[in-house]
């Protein structure tokens, strides 16, 4: 689950029984808030791209300890990289 302050989304429980809670920027969230309300897909699934995507551009990286921290940086990379294909943010 994602969120700008680590609480779950009430909207999507992860049925999975597996979660993962990461802290992103305020932008960020809104960003991905709204991409996602305008796609009509879930945030997790963005970042998962995100994170797919700076894996497959950075695979001599090591993943930090801090998920967090690893997600912010895939995360400005992908809005930067894409911000053509995407709703502006606000």
């Amino acid at each position: 689950m994602w969120n700008n302050n680590s609480a779950p989304f009430p909207e999507q429980p992860d049925q999975s029984g597996r979660t993962l809670r990461v802290v992103v920027s305020a932008i960020q969230f809104d960003w991905l808030a709204r991409q996602c309300e305008f796609m009509g897909m879930p945030k997790e699934q963005l970042v998962m791209d995100a994170m797919e995507e700076w894996i497959s551009r950075n695979r001599e990286a090591v993943i930090a300890a801090d998920l967090s921290g690893t997600v912010q940086t895939a995360l400005d990379e992908f809005i930067n990289r894409h911000r053509d294909e995407f709703l502006p943010a606000e």
